[in-house]
């Protein structure tokens, strides 16, 4: 697995290999693409996994991250990756998303949700959870990656891309304004 662009472009990221589907280059770099500039945005990245999608975000500019990883030598693999690559503007945290976002009060620019695909019901709840908490700053959005077969919508966020990438599916969601 590599970085796809920004400052560590091509740089080489270790990967858990138990359990962890990563996001792959190809979908990281169309991800990307898609998100534009992402420069001094503030990001979350739920269920960690690799921690690829934070450090292609601060590989791209961003200006700080917290990981949320439940999984202990998960997380040792992303701190390792952090450190190899000299990031300390990322918050790296052992707790259960659900129960972090619950309590959180900070805002972000954008929100990763990428659970296992097993635990794909969990989606409707964490967007729920995050337009209730107001944890989204304005024009914020909420980016799903789950199986080519799953899809859902929410009532209270429009759907900025729905696209499938092989046996992946990634959803950019974003607040309606009122």
């Amino acid at each position: 697995m590599r970085i796809t662009g920004g400052k560590f472009l091509n740089r080489k990221l270790e990967v858990y290999k138990k359990g962890v589907r990563p996001t792959t280059d190809f979908v990281r770099e169309a991800l990307f693409s898609s998100l534009g500039d992402i420069r001094n945005y503030d990001i979350l990245d739920l269920f960690g996994g690799s921690g690829a999608l934070t450090i292609e975000s601060i590989s791209r500019g961003a200006n700080s991250a917290t990981i949320i990883e439940q999984n202990y030598s998960v997380l040792s693999v992303i701190k390792r990756n952090l450190n190899l690559l000299k990031i300390e503007n990322v918050k790296l945290l052992k707790a259960d998303s659900l129960r972090f976002i619950k309590k959180e009060k900070r805002k972000f620019d954008l929100i990763f949700i990428d659970p296992p695909y097993s635990k794909e019901e969990f989606y409707p709840l964490l967007l729920s959870i995050i337009e209730k908490r107001a944890l989204l700053k304005d024009n914020g959005r909420v980016i799903c990656e789950m199986s080519a077969s799953f899809e859902f919508k929410n009532e209270n966020y429009d759907i900025i891309k729905n696209k499938k990438y092989g046996s992946s599916r990634i959803i950019i969601f974003k607040l309606k304004i009122e």
